[in-house]
């Protein structure tokens, strides 16, 4: 097994629709393909997905049963296993408090 980018699949946790790296004024970040969902996270935390991804495989021969929290001044993200094959695994990723902030503009309109 290769640690790559090309290793980790990411797909939205809200609406299950893959995600697109786009350039920020803060750098690169990933955003949900849907344009109603507003599920997105830095590059940077991209990076350490594939780190505790890549890390658990070593440890455990697989991806099974592998989630994770990860929070970062205002991040919080939470990503679980979708799938799993020899050259890929597909997490399933909510950043809860982007939906949370989402859910409160939502409230007051």
């Amino acid at each position: 097994m290769t640690k790559s980018w090309n290793y980790l699949h990411l797909q939205c946790g809200n609406c299950g629709s893959s995600f697109t790296i786009e350039n920020g004024p803060w750098g690169p970040y990933y955003a949900c393909e849907n344009p109603v969902c507003f599920n997105r996270f830095t590059a940077a935390l991209y990076e350490t997905l594939l780190d505790k991804v890549y890390d658990y495989v070593l440890i455990h021969k697989s991806a099974k049963g592998f989630s994770a929290r990860i929070s970062r001044s205002r991040l919080k993200v939470v990503a679980k296993l979708e799938k799993e094959t020899p050259e890929q695994v597909t997490l399933s990723v909510v950043n809860l408090a982007q939906k949370a902030h989402h859910n409160s503009i939502l409230g007051r309109m």
